[in-house]
């Protein structure tokens, strides 16, 4: 939390050293948490400096229109983190990474291991990474101990 502002500051500095060069070939956007299916409402001014907003599917979907009208940039790269997530909102994702590539991008997986979900929502893209000391975890969809 006492990090956030700095990092923040950090990220603001990168970005615009960034953007005075030449644009990125590909977007990484970073899944670490359940997404929300809509945006979380605006925030008081004292708990946006110190607290990160989340990302929302819609969001997303937004940011995934502009790169497919984007003829600069060339992919996406998600980077998949093992959390839990409703399979209403890997649908809404696998859709989501459907129509990017029906424009014409590519999309790659990436995960330092892969669970049930973020496999089935990784099997939506061009490409799937997976860290060298990396396993694939899957469980089926449904579990029960004996």
């Amino acid at each position: 939390m006492i990090l956030f502002p700095f990092r923040y500051l950090w990220w603001l500095i990168s970005s615009v050293r960034r953007s005075l060069g030449r644009p990125p070939d590909h977007v990484i956007f970073v899944l670490e948490s359940d997404l929300p299916a809509l945006p979380d409402p605006p925030r008081p001014l004292w708990q946006r400096f110190t607290s990160r907003p989340r990302l929302s599917v819609k969001e997303l979907g937004e940011q995934f229109d502009l790169i497919a009208n984007d003829p600069r940039i060339k992919g996406v790269v998600l980077h998949l983190r093992p959390v839990a997530m409703p399979m209403a909102t890997l649908q809404d994702l696998r859709e989501l990474v459907a129509k990017l590539r029906q424009s014409g991008r590519r999309v790659v997986a990436w995960a330092p291991f892969y669970t049930t979900g973020t496999y089935y929502l990784a099997c939506a893209c061009d490409e799937i990474l997976l860290m060298p000391t990396g396993t694939v975890q899957p469980l089926g969809f449904a579990s029960t101990g004996m």
